[in-house]
């Protein structure tokens, strides 16, 4: 399969269907829970960015998916701001997704190939993701 990371990213995303969104504080609670995920055939995983350890867990989840199961996506939720952003984009997030319309978000991901999703609820949010670059909302 060819194309960009986008690209790819987006269509794993839309063949799969399913995203679980998930965040634990224990390493290996969130270990445990992308393994059952993983051997319940989902292959894209939003780990949120919701507590103290979201950053260090993720670094560690990315390491242990890329290692134990390679044809997994692994993307980081609730990302509001560039700097949080950058962050996980260094951590190697596969996507990322804003509960926002956060436009320097959107420029960061552009530049990096790296599929944005933001949370939209109006015609008009969409209209605006869309022309910030969002492939999905």
């Amino acid at each position: 399969m060819t194309g960009s990371k986008k690209e790819l990213a987006l269509q794993k995303i839309l063949d799969t269907r399913l995203i679980p969104v998930f965040y634990h504080a224990d390493a290996d609670t969130c270990k445990s829970v992308v393994k059952a995920c993983y051997e319940g055939g989902i292959r894209v995983f939003e780990f949120t960015n919701r507590g103290e350890k979201a950053l260090e867990n993720f670094t560690l989840l990315k390491d242990y998916v890329r290692q134990s199961f390679p044809d997994m996506l692994l993307g980081i939720g609730t990302i509001r701001d560039p700097a949080t952003a950058l962050q996980y984009m260094a951590a190697k997030a596969d996507f990322i997704v804003s509960p926002i319309i956060q436009p320097a978000i959107a420029q960061l991901c552009q530049e990096q190939d790296l599929l944005w999703i933001p949370g939209c609820m109006t015609p008009t949010e969409i209209d605006l993701a869309e022309r910030s670059g969002a492939k999905l909302v």
